[in-house]
């Protein structure tokens, strides 16, 4: 009720509605309809808005466990458990693995490849999520890099993620 003052404005407790841009006084029966009709409103309006962040959630991808950071339609996917080869590499936690949007049912944006010694690179992916939500497959062309980090080639890269549901702490 207090967050339709901003549509109405109660006065000595008559409601004073907005019309043509001047507030005119309203019978009971109006206050009544005027009323239930911005609840309505407010109702359907919070109803259609998503939540902005959800919280995150951990997903498997061979062998290395990270965290999926949904804010709205944009997703980052970030190492919290590196495997030992990408420890290696300098992949540690906090490590960026994947950024872009979720549209639908399918992701796309950027990906980075790691290799010891040699600068991330990033290369383009787009992927589907599963039916059940439970499983994500990301592909595209990853930069194959040479001993002095030069880009050699590309590979078909594949990137699945599994979503590992909440246990205990």
């Amino acid at each position: 009720m207090n967050r339709l003052v901003a549509i109405g404005v109660v006065s000595a407790g008559l409601l004073m509605t907005p019309v043509a841009g001047f507030f005119q006084l309203a019978t009971a029966q109006e206050d009544k309809r005027y009323l239930n009709e911005m609840e309505s409103r407010l109702r359907s309006f919070e109803s259609a808005t998503p939540p902005a962040v959800q919280a995150p959630s951990r997903w498997n991808t061979n062998g290395s466990i990270v965290q999926l950071v949904a804010e709205r339609a944009n997703r980052r996917l970030i190492y919290e458990i590196p495997r030992a080869d990408l420890l290696a590499a300098g992949v540690g936690k906090g490590t960026l693995l994947f950024k872009g949007k979720k549209e639908a049912a399918r992701y796309s944006g950027t990906a980075y490849a790691f290799a010891a010694k040699c600068a991330t690179r990033p290369y383009a992916v787009t992927g589907d999520i599963s039916a059940d939500e439970k499983q994500v497959t990301l592909r595209g062309r990853q930069p194959r890099l040479g001993a002095t980090c030069k880009v050699t080639g590309y590979s078909d890269e594949e990137i699945v993620l599994t979503f590992i549901p909440p246990g205990p702490n």
